[in-house]
């Protein structure tokens, strides 16, 4: 009679101790549709930023190329969102983050007098 309780209790504490855990980190299988989004966005984000780098560029080209630098940046977090446990989705959100934030600086330095 004593051990159904035992068993009881040991269930529920292995039950528990499972809810408990942490799960792995996941990435987008490589052929996930959103993963192709994310790739095809950071070279946009890419070919802007080197754009952005060649010489000559009036300060709207920099300020236009930033714009969108800044929308494929939304872009890409909002795909990395949909998977929340997707490390390599969110890696690309903050690289783009900080792509974007480089490029507002740019805008705004050439805009200076």
């Amino acid at each position: 009679m004593i051990r159904a309780p035992i068993v009881i209790f040991l269930g529920l504490f292995i039950a528990l101790a499972a809810c408990g855990a942490q799960q792995p980190a996941t990435t987008l299988p490589e052929l996930d549709p959103r993963r192709t989004q994310i790739q095809d966005l950071e070279e946009q984000i890419h070919v802007a930023t080197e754009q952005m780098s060649a010489g000559g560029a009036l300060c709207a080209d920099v300020c236009r190329l930033a714009d969108d630098i800044c929308k494929n940046q939304g872009d890409i977090c909002r795909l990395a969102g949909e998977s929340p446990g997707d490390a390599w989705g969110h890696e690309r959100c903050d690289k783009a983050t900080a792509s974007c934030q480089d490029a507002k600086a740019r805008c705004l330095a050439c805009r200076q007098p």
